[in-house]
């Protein structure tokens, strides 16, 4: 199985293979610009491509272990999101800078099958547990 990685911006840098974990391909998500992240809010980082997936999988974000103060909020890329150019959602205690070329996260491809219920779990969340969610990780972080 495999995923199509298509650029859609020319500072897109596009995953390659990095290692093999959990018995499935595991790809790093280099950052591709200079961004800077602000406290308080919900940082969307585009990444300048859009990946087609194959029947009956779905990609999970895994955080990168990097000692930095940040976190990455969204877990999962669906079938909604992966048909526009894909963006991660990060929230961080204080203002934080992203070098080009740094290691944001790690995809990973899986069988839908393994994480529907904790997909439509994400899906019925209402806004004040998203809410909750954001401010326990600011204090977390913080």
């Amino acid at each position: 199985m495999s995923v199509d990685y298509i650029k859609v911006k020319d500072w897109s840098i596009v995953p390659t293979k990095s290692e093999i974990c959990f018995d499935s391909k595991c790809f790093n998500i280099i950052n591709p610009r200079l961004i800077t992240l602000l406290p308080s809010r919900i940082n969307h980082i585009p990444l300048g491509f859009q990946m087609t997936l194959p029947i009956g999988y779905i990609v999970r974000i895994k955080q990168h272990l990097s000692g930095k103060p940040w976190k990455i909020i969204n877990e999962y890329l669906t079938a909604e999101n992966v048909l526009t150019p894909v963006h991660i959602s990060i929230i961080t205690p204080y203002e934080t800078q992203l070098q080009p070329g740094e290691i944001l996260t790690h995809i990973q491809l899986q069988p839908i099958t393994g994480v529907l219920n904790s997909i439509e779990g994400k899906h019925t969340l209402n806004a004040w547990a998203q809410i909750k969610k954001l401010i326990f990780c600011l204090f977390r972080y913080g």
